[in-house]
C-alpha cells in the first residue's frame, strides 16, 4: 500500500517519463584520462556538459548537433517548454527560450555515465551515490526509508536522482516479495536488479528552482 501511495505520487509530480538502466555494482568515480569513455560532468546551477545554463535554444541545438527532437508545453510551468533531443537522450526545458532545466536518462552503456564531484551516478548504486553526494549537501527523500527512495533531490546541488521501481536486498525479507523474484525467469531478474540505481539525473539552474518554489511544485 505505501509503494502504491509512493507511486502515485511520484506520478503526479514534474512527470518525469520511464528510462531504462543496467546493473552496475558499488561506488564509481569518474576515472581521469580515460579514452573513449563518455562522461557528461554536472557543475551544480551552472551546466550539465557543454550544455549552459541560461543558453538560447539555438545555442543548445548547435552544441547538440543535428538532433532529432520531439517537444510539447510543460502544463506545470509557466512560458515553458519541453523538449527531447537525440533519440531521448537530453530531456530540456525551457523558460522564456533559455535553458534551466534539464534531464539525462541511464545510457544503458557502460562507456557513458553523467558524473557530479566525479561520482558516477549511474554506475554507483543508488544508496551509494546519495550517501557520497550528502557531503556536498543534504538530500531530501520522498520514501521514510532513503535506500528506498523513488526521487533524491539535492536542493544545495540543483540535482534530481530518479527510478521509477526500487530493488534493494533488504525487500527480499519480504517473504511475499522474495517468493514473487524466485519465480521469474532468469532474465526478469536482471531487470529487477536494474533498479538498484537511477535510471536519470535532472540538473536545474537557479532560476528552475526558485520558480519551482515560487509555484509550491513539491521536488522529491
Amino acid at each position: 500500500m505505501v509503494e502504491k501511495i509512493l507511486a502515485q505520487n511520484i506520478a503526479r509530480k514534474l512527470r518525469l517519463v520511464q528510462f531504462t538502466t543496467r546493473t552496475c555494482l558499488g561506488l564509481h568515480y569518474k576515472s581521469e584520462g580515460v579514452t573513449g569513455i563518455e562522461r557528461m560532468e554536472i557543475i551544480p546551477f551552472q551546466s550539465c556538459g557543454k550544455m549552459l545554463f541560461g543558453m538560447t535554444r539555438e545555442q543548445v541545438e548547435a552544441v547538440l548537433g543535428d538532433a532529432g527532437r520531439d517537444e510539447g508545453a510543460d502544463g506545470c510551468l509557466p512560458n515553458a517548454q519541453l523538449v527531447w533531443y537525440c533519440n531521448m537522450r537530453y530531456h530540456i526545458c525551457y523558460l522564456d527560450g533559455r535553458m534551466e532545466w534539464v534531464e539525462v536518462p541511464n545510457p544503458e552503456d557502460e562507456n557513458s555515465d553523467v558524473s557530479l564531484y566525479g561520482i558516477c551516478l549511474f554506475q554507483s548504486r543508488a544508496e551509494d551515490a546519495v550517501r557520497a553526494l550528502e557531503q556536498y549537501g543534504a538530500c531530501i527523500h520522498d520514501c521514510p526509508d532513503p535506500e528506498l527512495s523513488y526521487t533524491c533531490w539535492f536542493e544545495n546541488l540543483g540535482v534530481t536522482l530518479w527510478r521509477d521501481q526500487i530493488y534493494h536486498p533488504k525487500r527480499m525479507k519480504d517473504d511475499a516479495y522474495a517468493a514473487d523474484f524466485r519465480a521469474m525467469p532468469r532474465e526478469n531478474q536482471q531487470d529487477v536488479l536494474r533498479f538498484w540505481h537511477f535510471q536519470s539525473v535532472a540538473a536545474e539552474s537557479k532560476v528552475y528552482q526558485t520558480l519551482c518554489g515560487a509555484l509550491g511544485i513539491p521536488r522529491a
